[in-house]
């Protein structure tokens, strides 16, 4: 039937694969994909030959294709299909021009795959690999595909090799009695073949654009701490080194283990907030430091401190700093430094609001001031780092015009900046979020100031709550939080001293420079845009980072 399909449209179909009918169509494709920090496979298709002089040919045309990589400097190998070399016509014959492609690309340091075609094939391809392996070839890796049958007793059968092997799922239509029909049939056979592999320690290439496997496969990674050097992710699978942290969530890395076992160990995973609490809940109270009022979010956690200003003092003036801050909410907006996100509601925001520059004493405090609000590290401002003595001076001017002094720690705290509690030592309000739930949504103002928290107890009836607070869920995400970072707080200053290395500046792993987030996830290395008009790149990744991760994502960028 192809024949009859109109040549436009098999070409619009086939652009997802096929780079054009010549060689440097193929090259304009990899340069691209190169400039995007990913490696190249060239594929030159020739399955339709009929003679021995056409195998022999496809063979050349492979070799040019290695002479044209070193040439242009491409960060490409090549994928073989045996069928063009020979192999339905002379097995002796496709030996030797796949040996005699595979000793080109190792004269050139290079690699070759054999790609894997249908079934009638599959005997005589793992034969030919076998051969030349065994033959001294190590720049030579293989296809499976998980949809057929045999592919778990192809790979015990390769174990003793060790092989290089992109799994994917196929594509040939196969009789059931050799091929997984259904959908799910093929996904679990997939993973059960991507675990064989890596249990056999093969290098492993996952080769899927489905979104499901490639989530599986990232969380069998994970599991198994594999190194990138171990496998990679290919086709749409792409992998990105993440300096973002989420936001700054991930403080414990992403899938943290520990955290996914204390959800799974959770009976209740919704309670009813203030007004029946789960033990969970109760026992994070116990736990923090101070006392508390829980939030959802970490905007949540401010507008209950500064509404705590206003209950405490009577006054409803709130200093903030350029460059800041705190939310979208409407009461934290107001203190927000960012005009895209302030103006378009500034008839409906509450104050009066004091701004001042950040890192300047602010000297007298208005009459009518009833907090100051401070970000310890700026984070979205651009990881601006104030005097050491800034805090204390707030402190001193808080004191003397009877204002509270509010210490937003929702991105700089739990670790992020080299202190659990950074600033708590001045604040009568300190408030934390982000980390604080590792991926599910709770925040806490912490009442450093002696009764603070009482100034709440104004009836029967919480006059600030929502229906998730202190959500089971989150709450144990918290609890794993308070434990584990602490042990890491050492490892999270070391981290930050090679970013002060490579140029960013910041405090911790709260950093910035100038940069373009775009052209980094291009690089494949997620960060934020940061600073006025996001000129400015940041950088909060999980505390968990390791020195390898750190390497590539500056030599990335």
């Amino acid at each position: 039937m192809l024949p009859a399909v109109p040549k436009p449209l098999v070409h619009m179909l086939a652009q997802r694969y096929i780079a054009g009918p010549t060689l440097e169509d193929a090259c304009r494709v990899v340069k691209t994909a190169n400039a995007e920090h990913k490696l190249g496979t060239i594929d030159v298709l020739g399955e339709e030959i009929r003679t021995r002089d056409e195998a022999r040919a496809i063979a050349g045309a492979y070799r040019d294709v290695f002479e044209t990589i070193e040439r242009q400097g491409l960060d490409s190998n090549v994928s073989v299909k045996l069928t063009g070399l020979g192999l339905k016509l002379d097995y002796d014959l496709c030996r030797e021009n796949l040996e005699s492609v595979v000793r080109e690309a190792a004269r050139r340091n290079n690699f070759v795959r054999i790609d894997m075609e249908d079934s009638s094939t599959t005997a005589d391809t793992l034969r030919l690999y076998r051969d030349l392996r065994e033959a001294g070839h190590e720049n030579l890796g293989v296809v499976l595909q998980a949809y057929l049958r045999r592919t778990l007793d192809d790979i015990r059968s390769l174990g003793d090799l060790r092989p290089s092997v992109r799994i994917c799922k196929g594509i040939y239509v196969e009789p059931p009695e050799l091929a997984y029909q259904g959908y799910e049939e093929v996904r679990s056979n997939f993973i059960r073949a991507l675990e064989a592999l890596l249990d056999a320690d093969c290098y492993v290439g996952i080769a899927t654009h489905d979104e499901w496997l490639v989530s599986e496969g990232r969380r069998i990674v994970a599991r198994r701490g594999l190194g990138r050097d171990e496998y990679e992710f290919q086709a749409d699978g792409r992998e990105y080194l993440d300096l973002s942290g989420g936001f700054g969530v991930a403080a414990l890395g992403h899938r943290n283990p520990q955290v996914l076992e204390a959800w799974r160990e959770q009976r209740v995973v919704h309670a009813l907030g203030d007004l029946a609490e789960a033990e969970v809940t109760v026992e994070l109270r116990r736990r923090l430091p101070w006392p508390a009022k829980l939030g959802v979010t970490g905007e949540d956690a401010v507008e209950i401190a500064l509404r705590t200003a206003l209950i405490a003092t009577g006054k409803p003036g709130i200093l903030a700093f350029e460059g800041a801050y705190h939310g979208t909410g409407l009461l934290a907006l107001a203190a927000t430094s960012i005009d895209a996100f302030r103006l378009p509601f500034r008839t409906w925001l509450p104050g009066p609001v004091y701004r001042r520059r950040f890192g300047d004493d602010p000297g007298t405090l208005p009459a009518r001031c009833g907090c100051v609000i401070v970000e310890p590290v700026q984070a979205r401002g651009g990881a601006q780092v104030p005097s050491p003595d800034f805090l204390r001076v707030l402190r001193r001017r808080c004191t003397a015009r009877g204002a509270l002094l509010i210490v937003d720690a929702i991105y700089a705290g739990l670790g992020r900046t080299g202190e659990l509690w950074p600033g708590a030592e001045y604040a009568d309000v300190l408030v934390v979020g982000k980390a604080l739930g590792h991926g599910l949504p709770i925040s806490a103002a912490l009442f450093c100031r002696e009764q603070l928290e009482q100034v709440w107890e104004l009836g029967q009836e919480d006059v600030y709550t929502h229906t998730h607070t202190g959500s089971p869920l989150a709450s144990a995400a918290a609890l794993v939080v308070l434990e584990e970072v602490p042990k890491l707080l050492e490892r999270g200053q070391q981290a930050g001293e090679r970013f002060e290395l490579e140029g960013w500046h910041g405090k911790g792993l709260l950093r910035a420079r100038e940069g373009d987030a775009d052209e980094a996830l291009r690089r494949g290395v997620i960060v934020v845009p940061a600073g006025p008009g996001g000129r400015l790149i940041s950088a909060t990744p999980p505390l968990t980072i390791t020195d390898a991760e750190l390497d590539e994502a500056f030599s990335l960028l």
